[in-house]
Formats: structure tokens, C-alpha cells, sequence
């Protein structure tokens, strides 16, 4: 057990606030695909922060973006730029969940030192739980897949994809999301729906 479900919840209900929050402060908020510019705007304006995000160049295989947090309020969400449009999206949906998601004691000043991590706990135990740095990444990834493939769609989509009307490229196409997300989404479904339930008053 990497992340414990109360933790879960909480991503789920603040992923529920950005939802509805974009809705009231963006023109044709429930956009499909999602607006990252959008998404980008909602996290500013909720926690009257400073979003910067940038396309750059980073030397390692494994990172694909960052988050750099400062004291002025201001957030540089870094997205490295040789990578297909449909994952800068979701790395950078991701960077945003941090913004949204983690509390202080989740800010990782090393970013390395998380990923080693994160390699060497996905074989803990059922009954452990990862490190707050780790939680953070997986949760950040979770709360990614929920904004830009809302739940609402997601038990028509599964069908749709099981019957064989539509693929999981397709529906990756329809998202603006890279395939593997789309793969994700379907994981989570039955992870989180008693979760998101929940979370919704349901």
C-alpha cells in the first residue's frame, strides 16, 4: 500500500475544487481536452500564486518536469521540452497537481533523491506505506489523470474500449493524453470509485 486511501481522498477532493473552480473562472471550462492553460490559471488564481511554466532542457532520462516553489509566491513549472505534445500535457497537469495537492512537509528540495526513492519502494510491502515525498509523486500522477480525464466519462469510456467501439488510442487522441494515461485512468476506476464517491456526496 504506497499511498493510504485518506490520502487519496484528500487529492480527489481538492481535484473536485479545481474542477469546479475552472468552471466558474474559465470560459468553456469543461473544454475537451482539457486546457493545461486553463488548469494553469485555476491553481494561480485558488492559491493567489505566480505560474510560470517554461519548455526546457534537462540532461537525465527520467525527469520529465519539475516544480520550483519560491518565496514570493511565484511557481516555475518546468516541462522538458524533447518530448511529445500529449505527455508535455500531462507532465505539466502534474506539475500543477503539486502545486495544488502537497502540503510542506511533501516539498521535496531533491528531486533526485525522490526518484531513487520511488524506484526503491515499489516493492514495499502491501502493508507500507512510501515515504511523503514518494506519496507526493504518485499522488500528483493520480490527481493528473483525474483532471484530464474526468471522471464523469470514465466507466462509458471503459465500456466503450471493452465492447470494442473505441480504443484506448482513440480515446488518448480524444483526451490530448498519451496512451499509457488513458491505461491508467481505467487502474484507477476501480481503485478510486468508492473514493471518489465519497468525495463527490455520493
Amino acid at each position: 500500500m504506497l499511498v493510504e486511501d485518506e490520502h487519496m481522498a484528500m487529492v480527489l477532493k481538492k481535484v473536485q475544487l479545481v474542477k469546479e473552480h475552472k468552471m466558474l473562472l474559465c470560459l468553456a471550462g469543461d473544454r475537451i481536452p482539457v486546457s493545461i492553460e486553463d488548469l494553469q490559471h485555476t491553481a494561480a488564481d485558488m492559491y493567489d500564486l505566480t505560474i510560470e511554466k517554461y519548455e526546457v532542457t534537462f540532461d537525465g532520462d527520467f525527469v520529465r518536469g519539475m516544480m520550483e516553489r519560491y518565496h514570493d509566491n511565484r511557481v516555475r513549472i518546468l516541462v522538458r521540452a524533447d518530448q511529445p505534445t500529449n505527455m508535455k500535457r500531462f507532465v505539466a497537469a502534474k506539475e500543477i497537481a503539486h502545486v495544488v495537492i502537497d502540503e510542506k512537509e511533501d516539498w521535496a528540495p531533491d528531486g533526485a533523491t525522490t526518484i531513487d526513492q520511488a524506484i526503491r519502494e515499489a516493492n514495499l510491502p502491501d502493508h507500507e506505506a512510501a515515504a511523503a515525498a514518494v506519496q507526493s509523486e504518485l499522488l500528483a500522477q493520480m490527481a493528473a489523470v483525474e483532471l484530464l480525464v474526468p471522471w464523469e466519462f470514465r466507466e462509458a469510456d471503459k465500456h466503450a474500449v471493452t465492447t470494442g467501439k473505441l480504443t484506448k488510442r482513440n480515446l488518448a487522441s480524444h483526451y490530448g493524453v498519451p496512451e499509457v494515461v488513458i491505461g491508467w485512468s481505467f487502474m484507477q476506476y476501480d481503485l478510486l470509485k468508492e473514493i471518489w464517491e465519497t468525495a463527490n456526496g455520493g
